[in-house]
């Protein structure tokens, strides 16, 4: 949902020293990670254009055929760190965004990578990458390293079809939205706090066996029974994208979450009796739902509903009727869109129009 964001509160990115003042020579970088990232760059796709090229022509203040001739400490995206038992320079941190990157991506070797981005801010085709079988361009495919210290891992839309992720027993952060991938194996990642595999068609995911520490996950497709969350008591902010119907009482076992959200989720009805933690809630396109009570999450900030062809009764909390914010207090955020709803109702019985419930002027007749 939102990966980049809860990296930023996190500050899950890696904090690189200052560049020295005289640049080491390239001997004292590791030999094979630079190989393997000047062969990666030399890549092509069918159009003749390289990964270098598209990863320069997206970084403006370097020249394209000379990004990757330069020191290997000015290399887009890439951040060296010195190893204290060796004194040998290796990759810390890779961020590569918003480049259709071909080939294959081999960081087996990288024991130092801690922090690896590779994803796009917007993929067309209905959320999924245009790697997809049959679709005549190499796939981006990518090796990720044996007993690491991977930490994070986004590749949101990067096109990946499919993610190894044995011996990543550090990874804390992970997070593969908008990718044609439909199996995930996360049984050994016990330190892992963040799951995302929104807009993916996802068929199975694989927990660990003890306890997760999930504290956000973001579920898409048919991965799992609805059954698996239920004993998920650290997630604070979780989603699901999903043409199944849930259970009625669902949204009871997320009571202790703060943010969630549902999409193309078929059912007729969720309760929300047990919310009482709510801050954010999002429901996109869900067909079949008629009601929605939120009378109980008095600690409601942000509401947003969209396309939901059949909602025809909201209540909320009378402690956020727009009347009863003081000038301190920040009214209920909101965003209703394509719905049927001609008027909110609060839990002490009070009505009020859409248009006064939004703020907006009322036609006098």
């Amino acid at each position: 949902m939102y990966a980049l964001i809860f990296l930023l509160w996190t500050g899950l990115f890696y904090d690189a020293p200052p560049l020295p003042e005289v640049l080491p020579p390239p001997e004292s970088f590791a030999a094979d990670e630079r190989e393997v990232i000047l062969d990666f760059m030399n890549v092509t796709d069918e159009t003749g254009i390289s990964n270098s090229r598209k990863l320069a022509e997206r970084r403006s203040r370097y020249k394209v055929k000379k990004s990757f001739q330069a020191h290997p400490m000015h290399w887009p995206g890439i951040t060296w760190d010195k190893e204290k038992k060796d004194g040998i320079y290796r990759v810390v941190q890779i961020v590569w965004d918003d480049a259709d990157l071909s080939g294959t991506l081999d960081l087996r070797a990288f024991s130092s990578l801690r922090f690896l981005f590779i994803f796009k801010h917007d993929v067309s085709g209905g959320g999924l990458s245009k790697y997809t079988a049959g679709g005549g361009t190499e796939p981006f495919r990518l090796h990720l390293p044996e007993n690491s210290s991977l930490e994070v891992l986004v590749c949101d839309g990067a096109g990946l079809s499919s993610l190894e992720l044995d011996g990543q027993k550090q990874l804390r952060h992970l997070s593969c939205e908008k990718n044609p991938i439909r199996n995930f194996d996360l049984s050994q990642l016990s330190k892992l706090e963040f799951f995302s595999c929104w807009d993916c068609p996802a068929e199975n995911v694989r927990f660990p066996s003890a306890k997760p520490k999930l504290q956000s996950l973001s579920l898409s497709g048919t991965c799992c029974p609805p059954e698996t969350v239920y004993g998920m008591k650290k997630i604070k902010r979780f989603g699901w994208c999903t043409k199944s119907v849930l259970p009625a009482d669902f949204p009871a076992y997320l009571a202790s979450c703060t943010e969630l959200e549902f999409q193309d989720i078929s059912s007729p009805a969720l309760d929300f009796f047990k919310n009482r933690s709510l801050v954010f809630l999002t429901l996109t396109s869900l067909p079949s739902l008629t009601v929605l009570d939120l009378r109980d999450s008095e600690k409601l900030e942000y509401l947003e509903i969209t396309d939901c062809p059949k909602l025809r009764r909201i209540i909320l909390p009378a402690s956020l009727r727009p009347d009863l914010c003081s000038e301190d207090e920040a009214p209920l955020c909101t965003v209703l869109e394509n719905i049927p709803t001609e008027e909110v109702e609060f839990s002490d019985g009070t009505v009020l129009s859409l248009k006064e419930f939004l703020g907006e002027e009322v036609e006098l007749e």
